[in-house]
């Protein structure tokens, strides 16, 4: 305003006025402002000097416009501005802003070749960029070598150097930083002090951590919040919840006020120590605070060791209104609390919910839900529930076979309790007494006196003493049966057992086993209350005391190790075994079995591979815990590894069953490896081992994954052949692999195939033969399958609905798809995301911009989330509409709503900007994305340079068009087109001529995009038609004649294309129509009337053009009905006049003499 005022006063502004001012904007941060008198300065006649340059570097660093400050620091040469210090330094902490830590160095090693020395700010900004991006040894060598070049560490230097500590996990180091600093008289400041912190808490280091908070109140730097919250996360972590405490209710004191992130610290210490009282403390605080989900997560997982079930139910449903998705975890740690307070219909309730958000639920999830029906007496759901389990795959534990066996004896099935028990046998788990005493339970409520003296007799086989509630429990079944000799054999049996396993000790076990059980029950509490890593001396501490019960009875340490794997605890079931070894208690394989099982249950592998050497120690080897340990390095430790175990079983004097093979094919599975799953299973027949449904299942599904549909079929067929009936997981498997691969025909013949062998399909049998017909773009199948489910009595569910709307919205049906979301709120059938999502696509490839915000709309009323393909949509309306501000605001509203845009979101609002005329704005969304952490591409390029070659900025254009290769993305036809549009709508032919010819030496082919915007360029010059004989001979426009040489058809061509076409039509096509006995009195020139083309830039539309070209060449054209075509009467044109209007005759002519007409 102030350059202004001067200028219309007359007064003179020189370099100096603008520095200024230039200056003054790099310090409020209007970059947008600096960049604009930068570049006003020449039509000023005053020539830019370094200290404009560097003030609007700086102005663009501040503004996080890392790609336009190394563009003007590239400029500078150009305007023969020499760079100097002051020029790099911000250039080199804007590389920073963009993640260009090679561009920093790049700058930084550059200066001395230009007789400049790095200053101290340029040093900090590479060292930090560097560090921030996790090049930390990259930083430490920066830093090391300051002294070389003459320069003292700031306290920011030192700062960036810790965050490379950090990063490296060195806290040793870090202190180490935080001495230099005191010794260089550089007194550390707050982020110093917490960086420190930070590096202690990520090695568990909450002694040092506390003792740096201390020392900051003595240095006189007191800590804020971020300190604070470093060192609960510390203490946390290694389970020093009290410690925690401490520091968050010290922070006050310390006039410092806790947020999120600290709460957030202590809910995890909390949760881990299983103190829900605190916990629920820190939970009514949540509404003022901007809690996350790992908060929440932690909250859940304390009230399900409470038993807190309504708190913890209430919490879990408040989740999505706070705009977090809860996941497994948080399920699974709900349905905990319901089960242990008893509200088995909240627990199934909770099951039942977490496919609709799809989640899908694991064995604890199941085993929670079936314990609290089974204790409900709800034994036909606990059984329902139990065979879920297996249709959706999942292997249940030992903690879900007990539950189910119990249901059994609820429901008086003693035959299923039976097969049940066998199942654990097949299925390589202990046997353990509670399963045996349920099945007992069934036997006598089932009235199985037979089954009841069998499981006797099975119980003293494998070695478990039967107790006397057992004995009792046979001799009633006897007793009630009339059987009061087999009643007495028992009775006499009980005594007979006594005496062979070594009678006193075993007699005084069996009759106070139940005190043994209470103290099991307490010393399994006290070890929960320290939580999942609890330091080992605090086990042995809870340990202690009943050092004696370890000893006294054999299954005292085997169902404690058990009870600890169904609560997925291997740290604490490792110290337990630990404990056991100091103290010379005697270790068995069902011991480690125990432990390789929590490892297992909780993917800690590798904790379970070292018991391998353990147990080699102790000569304990057993198939059954190697079966475990292969099981669990399937889950995480990757194929080669379970591969190598099995192949090293005959090594250690095992040889591999059906679930060795079962655990190596899983780990197959999760790897999408089917080649090496065939080989497997292959290696079974050659040991006569028969492989299993379960088996053949993971089998197919390992080519399911691994997209070999072929494969899949192949074990399939193979099924009946080794007498094995595939079911329905097999098939889902199978047609689910078509799906992947788009065989839809193979999808639908194994769906009537599954109808031939009467096994019915089922949900996700229909759900993946639609969704193979929507990836084979046959809509029509998909609609009716989705029609026929009804008939077959499946319910469709959303993920149908959402098949079948994607396979519409994908043949363009987009009426359909509308139809189909308003049959599913007919049916009852909740919309999710997709659905929306599917929906508001539609809208945004029709620009229908009002429809797709009002969808948003509706979405957030309901309680859904958009995700970023919803947004993505809405902005692509807005953008086709041309409307730049909501398009803006979409994008905007991302962030409020913790959506992360991505490249779509802004290519399409930097797209909309620029149809705006808003070509700044454009470019400030270009250089916020890596600011955002959304790497720029071609497509965002592209639409930045379109929007300078919108607002007649063609430096501008080249100049980004010049910085993709420095930022490593590859310009392509899109970008150069652009650029060569943006040139030529500034009559700059020669240099838009220049950088077409320029694409092939590039890699970047010359399409008929890039010739239409070259032909644009140089219409009207000596390179015209040369140009586009050029494109002639490369078929660029193969439609041109495509009608015949009567009619000349434009569709795709831009109005300087079309131009030169129509010009050469006329000089070389239609003078040999004239005069031909079966010609038509006129010809036609097709233009289209613009509905389905391309908008051409700025220029005038394609009918327009061509008619002032008519209107200049003195041609007539008579009257049309099709306002999309221009008719041209023969009659008067004369011949040589027509040929005159190309310079040379066309390649083509001696063959249209020779043609038909």
């Amino acid at each position: 305003m102030a350059l202004g005022l001067m200028n219309k006063s007359g007064i003179p502004i020189d370099v100096f006025h603008f520095s200024a001012v230039i200056g003054a904007c790099e310090k409020t941060g209007e970059w947008q402002m600096a960049l604009g008198l930068l570049q006003s300065m020449p039509s000023m006649r005053v020539a830019p000097n370094v200290v404009s340059f560097s003030s609007c570097i700086s102005a663009c660093q501040k503004g996080g416009q890392w790609q336009l400050a190394l563009g003007l620091l590239a400029l500078m040469p150009e305007m023969k501005v020499t760079p100097n210090e002051y020029s790099y330094a911000p250039a080199i902490s804007a590389c920073d802003k963009g993640g260009q830590w090679q561009l920093a160095l790049s700058l930084l090693s550059d200066m001395p070749t230009l007789r400049l020395s790095p200053n101290v700010i340029s040093c900090n900004s590479a060292i930090l960029c560097c560090s921030n991006a996790g090049e930390s040894l990259l930083a430490l060598d920066l830093f090391r070598s300051m002294p070389q070049r003459s320069l003292v560490p700031i306290v920011n230097t030192y700062g960036a150097v810790m965050t490379a500590c950090r990063n490296l996990g060195d806290w040793e180091l870090a202190l180490s930083i935080l001495s230099m600093m005191s010794a260089a008289s550089v007194p550390p400041n707050e982020p110093a002090y917490n960086l420190a912190i930070s590096s202690c808490e990520e090695a568990g280091q909450w002694q040092v951590a506390l003792r740096l908070l201390g020392i900051m109140s003595l240095a006189k730097c007191p800590p804020d919040v971020f300190s604070c919250s470093a060192a609960i996360s510390a203490c946390g972590h290694a389970g020093e919840w009290q410690q925690a405490l401490s520091v968050l209710q010290g922070m006050p004191g310390r006039s410092v006020t806790p947020n999120e992130v600290s709460y957030s610290a202590a809910m995890m210490a909390f949760s881990a120590a299983g103190q829900s009282e605190l916990v629920l403390s820190l939970l009514r605080r949540a509404p003022q605070m901007k809690a996350d989900a790992v908060f929440y997560k932690s909250a859940l997982q304390a009230l399900s060791a409470g038993g807190q079930f309504q708190e913890a139910v209430d919490l879990l449903r408040r989740m999505p209104g706070l705009g977090l998705k809860p996941d497994e975890v948080s399920y699974d740690a709900a349905i905990g609390a319901c089960q242990k307070a008893k509200q088995w219909q909240l627990a199934v309730s909770l099951l039942g919910d977490m496919p609709q958000l799809k989640l899908s639920p694991d064995d604890l999830c199941f085993g929670r839900a079936i314990k609290s029906c089974a204790d409900a007496k709800q034994w036909q759901l606990a059984l329902h529930l139990f065979s879920g389990m297996q249709k959706m795959t999942l292997s249940p534990d030992e903690f879900c076979y007990d539950a189910a066996i119990a249901a059994c004896a609820e429901g008086r099935q003693p035959e299923m309790a039976l097969g049940l028990l066998g199942a654990i046998v097949d299925s390589a788990m202990n046997l353990n007494f509670y399963s045996f005493g349920s099945a007992l339970e069934a036997c006598e409520r089932g009235d199985k006196w037979q089954l009841a003296v069998g499981l006797i007799a099975s119980m003293r086989e494998r070695l478990i003493a039967p107790s006397k509630t057992c004995f009792d429990v046979a001799i009633r079944s006897c007793t009630s049966a009339g059987e009061e000799q087999q009643a007495k054999e028992l009775l006499e049996s009980q005594g007979g057992l006594e005496s062979l396993l070594s009678a006193s000790r075993r007699a005084k076990d069996e009759e106070y086993w139940p005190e043994f059980l209470e103290v099991q029950t307490a010393v399994l509490d006290k070890l929960l209350a320290l939580g999942p890593t609890p330091d080992a001396k605090k086990v042995v501490a809870a340990l202690r005391e009943d050092l004696p019960s370890f000893g006294r009875h054999a299954r005292f340490a085997t169902g404690l190790l058990s009870s600890l794997a169904k609560q997925r605890l291997p740290r604490v079931a490792k110290s337990v075994l630990q404990f056991m070894l100091d103290h010379k208690v005697e270790i068995n394989r069902f011991h480690y079995s125990a432990a390789i099982s929590a490892c297992e249950k909780s993917g800690e592998w590798q904790m379970a591979l070292s018991f391998l050497t353990d147990m080699s120690k102790l000569n304990l080897q057993h198939a059954v815990c190697y079966n475990g340990i292969m099981s669990a390095c399937s889950r995480g430790a990757g194929l080669r590894l379970v591969l190598g175990l099995l192949d090293s079983m005959p090594e250690r004097r095992l040889t591999p069953d059906a679930y060795s093979y079962s655990a190596a094919i899983s780990a197959c599975m999760r790897e999408g490896a089917p080649e090496e799953a065939f080989n497997l299973m292959s290696s079974m027949r050659e040991g006569k081992l028969v492989p299993d449904v379960y088996i053949c299942s993971a089998a197919i599904s390992v080519c399911e994954r691994g997209g070999q549909w072929q494969q899949a079929l192949g074990f399939l067929s193979q099924m009946p052949q080794q007498g094995l009936q595939p079911n329905e997981v097999c098939y889902n498997s199978a047609i689910t692999a078509c799906e992947k691969a788009g065989r839809w025909e193979s999808a639908l013949g194994l769906l009537g195939w599954m109808a031939a062998k009467e096994v019915a399909p089922g949900l996700i049998s229909y759900n993946s033969a639609i969704s193979a017909c929507e990836k084979g773009g046959q809509w029509q199948v998909a609609l009716r399958l989705l029609s026929s489910m009804s008939e077959k009595a499946v319910t469709p569910d959303t993920i149908s609905f959402n098949a079948a709307i994607s396979s519409c919205e994908k043949a363009g049906k987009f009426e359909l798809v509308q139809r189909l979301r308003r049959s599913m709120e007919t049916r009852g059938v909740a919309a999710d995301e997709y659905s929306y999502s599917a929906a508001i696509t539609t809208f945004g490839k029709t620009g229908e911009w009002e429809k797709a915000l009002s969808l948003l709309h509706e979405m957030r009323r309901l309680g859904l989330r958009p995700d970023e393909v919803c947004f993505n949509s809405a902005i692509t309306a807005c953008e086709k509409a041309g409307l730049w501000e909501p398009a803006i605001g979409l994008l905007r509203s991302m962030a409020a709503e913790k959506v992360l845009p991505n490249l779509i979101s802004y290519s399409s609002a930097i797209s909309a900007c620029g149809k705006g005329g808003q070509w700044q704005l454009a470019l400030g969304l270009l250089g916020s994305m890596s600011e955002k952490g959304v790497t720029p591409g071609a497509i965002s390029f592209s639409a930045a340079i379109s929007a300078c070659q919108k607002a007649g900025k063609s430096e501008l254009a080249l100049n980004l068009l010049r910085s993709m290769e420095s930022t490593g993305v590859a310009a392509d036809e899109i970008s150069y087109s652009a650029a060569i549009s943006a040139f030529g709508n500034k009559g700059e032919w020669e240099q838009a001529l220049s950088l077409f010819r320029e694409m092939p030496q590039v890699g970047v082919s010359q399409d008929a995009s890039s010739f239409n915007a070259a032909l644009d360029a140089v219409v009207d010059t000596p390179a015209g038609i040369p140009l586009f004989r050029e494109a002639l001979e490369l078929q660029m426009f193969p439609q041109l004649l495509r009608l015949g040489y009567s009619e000349v058809d434009l569709h795709e061509l831009s109005p300087g294309a079309a131009t030169l076409a129509v010009r050469w039509w006329l000089a070389e096509i239609v003078p040999h129509l004239l005069g031909k006995p079966d010609q038509k009195p006129s010809v036609s020139i097709i233009t289209g009337y613009g509905k389905h083309r391309q908008e051409w830039r700025t220029t005038a539309g394609i009918k327009e053009t061509i008619s002032k070209l008519l209107t200049e060449l003195q041609i007539s054209t008579s009257p049309t009905t099709n306002p999309g075509i221009l008719t041209v009467p023969l009659k008067g044109l004369d011949v040589e006049r027509l040929r005159s209007l190309f310079l040379e005759p066309l390649l083509v002519a001696s063959s249209i003499e020779d043609d038909a007409y």
